[in-house]
């Protein structure tokens, strides 16, 4: 832990070296596969290597589909333990409505090279530099950016980029900052069981202690097997310590949504959505409040709820898996009232 907190320090104070990285050419995608016929689903997607410029990882693996010519593309981020796979619903949504899709694992994560250090900092220098790539490609033109969970930070940091090719923002089920959630549930703690307990601990040691070390191994474990993935107690404990500095990083208070006030083209106009699950450790009346500062703000802001309000997820028990209407943060990928609108929006 000593180790993680000290890459941590040094990565706070790389944050403005990452800024003055300098391209001595355009990084370009190197295709691994290129299926015979037509993108149909996401088992046909094409695959592609990319090497970025940040300065410590340096290759990530990316997956995309050229879509329909003229239609507004969508490159979709995911959160921290996760990868492209764990997407294949919103990716096949997005095929069969022709949507160009560009679809990457994230440095340090499912299929891209860890690197020598993973820095949540660097990740919107990766996503810019693989926009501008796909772009040079022909894969995309106009494009709205997507993130889950972590992946949403990436997105509306990468948004601070001036392009006038980036028509707008979907964030899905963001986190928000330990601060907040201690502030809306520490009142009521004594009176919430297991989360209730869980805020305490949250009160005491910060954000991490929302996330289970234990669970989140098991849950790689699982992921890979599903997948055929090796599951050596050396892979699938760099896969963790890469998930838990993530989190480390998050909680150091730089990335609160209401904090991003560069977002978007001048003017603030970039339009944004905020997905919003039912059953989530974010509250949705937190979600709300961050909406209702971007509107104040004067953005195009607008909050879409899925699934009726319930009982926050402990993360570190889960509970029992939710129903269709009792939406929680996994289940929300595959949720109909977030394909339609995620894949079909202007």
């Amino acid at each position: 832990m000593i180790a993680v907190r000290a890459r941590i320090a040094t990565a706070l104070l790389g944050v403005v070296a990452s800024a003055s990285v300098v391209h001595a050419e355009a990084p370009k995608l190197t295709v691994l596969s290129r299926p015979q016929g037509k993108t149909v689903d996401f088992k046909t997607m094409h695959t592609a290597r990319f090497k970025h410029q940040s300065a410590f990882s340096r290759d990530m693996f990316v997956r995309y589909a050229k879509g329909r010519p003229g239609t507004v593309g969508l490159v979709l981020l995911h959160g921290n333990g996760a990868e492209s796979r764990l997407y294949q619903g919103i990716a096949n949504a997005a095929i069969r409505a022709g949507v160009p899709l560009v679809l990457p694992d994230l440095p340090g994560q499912g299929q891209s090279d860890e690197g020598r250090e993973v820095r949540l900092a660097d990740f919107p220098y990766a996503v810019r530099e693989l926009i501008e790539a796909t772009r040079a490609e022909g894969i995309l033109d106009d494009y709205r950016l997507a993130g889950h969970s972590l992946g949403a930070i990436t997105a509306v940091d990468t948004a601070g980029w001036f392009d006038a090719h980036l028509k707008g923002l979907d964030l899905i089920d963001p986190p928000v900052s330990s601060d907040a959630i201690v502030e809306h549930y520490a009142g009521r703690a004594g009176r919430l069981g297991a989360f209730g307990g869980l805020v305490q601990s949250m009160m005491q040691f910060g954000a991490r202690q929302f996330v289970a070390p234990k669970a989140l191994r098991r849950a790689i474990v699982e992921r890979s097997r599903l997948w055929g993935d090796p599951t050596d107690d050396a892979t699938v404990d760099r896969k963790l310590e890469v998930a838990l500095s993530l989190y480390d990083q998050w909680e150091n208070g730089m990335y609160d949504l209401k904090t991003f006030h560069h977002m978007g083209s001048p003017g603030n106009q970039l339009p944004i959505r905020l997905y919003s699950a039912g059953r989530s450790i974010q509250p949705r009346a937190l979600a709300e409040n961050v909406v209702t500062h971007w509107q104040r703000a004067g953005r195009q802001a607008e909050l879409v709820r899925i699934g009726r309000p319930g009982k926050p997820i402990d993360h570190n028990t889960q509970g029992t898996a939710p129903t269709l209407e009792d939406v929680d943060h996994l289940s929300i990928l595959d949720h109909p009232n977030l394909l339609g609108p995620l894949v079909k929006r202007p």
